[in-house]
């Protein structure tokens, strides 16, 4: 069980829906070195998944905008968005 967490906390993901994401938790800004969203999350906001981002295969740019650091907000825009609906997955 403990390989299996490592191995998790290691793995990248590559946004299909965006559904099984998590925003602050995971690993999926390509562009970032870490590939997690410098943006330290702010009090208020109860965004989870990366599905809540989007919204009819676009990204959400104002709510972008409103939560995260601009560095962040033109790694998330570079990021493609599935028009296919795929699920997310781990590289």
């Amino acid at each position: 069980m403990g390989t299996r967490k490592l191995i998790k906390e290691e793995l990248w993901r590559r946004i299909g829906n965006g559904r099984n994401t998590k925003i602050w938790e995971d690993k999926w800004i390509t562009l970032a070195e870490d590939g997690k969203i410098y943006t330290v999350r702010p009090p208020e906001c109860r965004l989870d998944n990366v599905s809540e981002l989007k919204e009819n295969f676009r990204w959400k740019k104002d709510r972008l905008n409103e939560i995260f650091c601009p560095e962040d907000v033109d790694r998330i825009l570079q990021i493609p968005i599935s028009l296919g609906g795929r699920g997310d997955r781990s590289f």
